[in-house]
């Protein structure tokens, strides 16, 4: 499942606990959700960030 664009808590556990599901330790799924969020405030964040966080997500 790729993981969710938005910065409510919802979005946050959904992408955590799908980060967790494919095999990353807990802590780094945090900071890849949060990470996320940040990129996305900064104006930083498009299709292209997502799509590397989703294929990184497949690779574990």
């Amino acid at each position: 499942m790729p993981l969710r664009k938005g910065k409510s808590k919802e979005v946050i556990s959904q992408n955590i606990r799908e980060l967790v599901k494919s095999g990353h330790p807990q802590k780094q799924a945090i900071a890849i959700a949060f990470e996320l969020i940040q990129l996305k405030s900064l104006g930083r964040f498009n299709e292209n960030a997502l799509r590397f966080f989703n294929h990184e997500c497949r690779q574990y």
